[in-house]
């Protein structure tokens, strides 16, 4: 085995930095036929915890205790990202910025090489995917192109929205992330209301029904006082130990029912947050040789019933709160008498039914006024915090990675082809040896030899020498190897 040496490596693995510097400079001119892409970003502010902003039912979001902080900035960034996902999105983009018109195309080498390689990635893409291809229209093709450009993401546990769009243009990058910002606030800001409005709608109902009631009850009260002669409904109300037991009852009663009817409320809200408002289908109608995707958005059923739940819930916890305390208003004023009447006992029902209306049609008319000045007032869910600017540098193709992994993918293939060469030329010269010991064993070889030695010469005239078979044998197979390894490359 012959010492190792650089001038022998390099004979043996030339082919490692040689392979690996073109590799990585064909890959360098190659990332020049992908097309730049370019990343242009907005913030936006989600309505936060705060008195003037609404919740989805139209209630300031200081009144979801149940909620925190960081959770409530999760869910609506999470709803405003699912927002921008859709097409509708998308499409207010295109539509605003005319994206479907017609461009100037350069027929340069480069973008023509663009182009064929675009084309032929979406051709296999598709081939790949759904086993044929079809182009599509050039507005849905638009619409397609800025869907996939667009994302959304929360800044850490803030009420801000990270909006980003790509394009192969810096300008175009900016004027899409700003049109769809822009067309996020329109849709967003147009559901709040649209719920904000609902949620007053139904305030007014159910505060028509309370003033119903508390009207029945007052008239109730009147009738039965007239009825029995009686004029002074605080005398009547203050009275025995069997009427503060019954109240006791009574409270306790109502005390667990307001319970339940918080945890139903905290488990609905608890629901809404990861509701999505809205609802996105997609049909795909084909006829002959064509289709058309139509995508429709529209207010999930699941999400209004929860909001129906909620305000129901919230009106019957606000009777419950009326109740009890008009409960310990009269147990506190009850005093220790005779034993009631059936006269005096219903009319303290009837008087305390009057009350607990009164208390419920006081606390939805607030409700309902505070949903009003919302509404009129406070219509904004998202709100532009800067303007997308135009970037200066792409994001893709980053040309030192296509540098990294052509250099890599060289090196090791040249790798190869060394490794491959050194393994077949020491193959070779094993078999050659191994011929060349079978000639010599083959061959008839005299015990004894009598040969020149010109290093033993006695001047001029070289000595005989006598060798042994083994030593003539073993002459010749070094002189045959000295000559494979001096002879040129390719020559054995």
């Amino acid at each position: 085995m012959e010492p190792l040496s650089i001038r022998r490596l390099w004979s043996d693995y030339w082919k490692v930095p040689v392979v690996g510097l073109i590799a990585a400079m064909l890959a360098f001119l190659g990332s020049f036929v992908l097309s730049p892409t370019y990343q242009s970003s907005t913030n936006l502010l989600v309505r936060a915890r705060n008195t003037t902003f609404l919740s989805g039912n139209g209630t300031s979001l200081n009144q979801t205790p149940a909620v925190l902080d960081s959770d409530l900035a999760k869910a609506l960034s999470d709803t405003q990202g699912a927002l921008l996902s859709t097409d509708t999105v998308a499409r207010m983009v295109v539509q605003q910025l005319q994206l479907d018109k017609p461009k100037p195309e350069s027929n340069g080498p480069i973008a023509t090489t663009r182009r064929a390689f675009s084309s032929v990635y979406h051709h296999i893409k598709a081939y790949l995917m759904f086993g044929t291809y079809k182009s599509p229209g050039r507005f849905d093709g638009a619409v397609q192109a800025v869907n996939s450009g667009l994302a959304g993401a929360q800044v850490k546990d803030s009420f801000v929205l990270n909006l980003t769009a790509q394009a192969d243009n810096p300008k175009l990058a900016a004027a899409i992330a700003n049109a769809a910002a822009n067309s996020l606030v329109t849709i967003a800001n147009e559901r709040f209301s649209q719920d904000s409005l609902a949620y007053r709608d139904l305030l007014k109902q159910q505060l028509d029904a309370a003033q119903s009631d508390q009207a029945r009850a007052t008239n109730a009260v009147a009738s039965f006082q007239r009825a029995h002669g009686i004029t002074d409904i605080a005398t009547e109300l203050a009275l025995s130990a069997k009427s503060q037991a019954d109240l006791q009852t009574q409270l306790q009663q109502t005390q667990a029912q307001l319970s339940d009817s918080q945890a139903e409320l905290a488990s609905v809200e608890s629901q809404l947050t990861s509701t999505p408002a809205e609802t996105s289908t997609s049909q795909k109608i084909t006829t002959g040789r064509s289709s058309t995707t139509i995508d429709n958005t529209q207010s999930s059923p699941i999400y209004q019933n929860l909001r129906a739940q909620e305000a129901s819930l919230r009106a019957r916890v606000s009777g419950y709160g009326a109740q009890l305390g008009a409960l310990r208003t009269a147990l506190r004023d009850s005093k220790p008498s005779g034993p009631l009447t059936a006269a005096q006992a219903r009319l303290q029902q009837l008087a305390l039914q009057q009350q607990i209306a009164q208390e419920t049609m006081h606390n939805l008319a607030t409700q309902y006024q505070q949903a009003k000045l919302s509404t009129v007032g406070n219509t904004v869910e998202l709100t532009r915090v800067d303007t997308a600017p135009t970037p200066n540098m792409p994001i893709a193709p980053r040309r030192y990675m296509y540098i990294a992994v052509g250099l890599i993918l060289g090196m090791v293939l040249g790798f190869v082809s060394a490794q491959t060469a050194l393994l077949r030329r020491r193959r070779e010269d094993e078999e050659a040896a191994a011929a060349e010991q079978a000639e010599a064993d083959a061959e008839v070889i005299p015990e004894r030899t009598i040969v020149l030695n010109p290093t033993a010469a006695n001047g001029d005239v070289p000595v005989p020498v006598q060798r042994s078979r083994e030593e003539t044998l073993a002459d010749r197979l070094f002189e045959n190897g000295q000559a494979r390894y001096n002879a040129p490359e390719g020559e054995s």
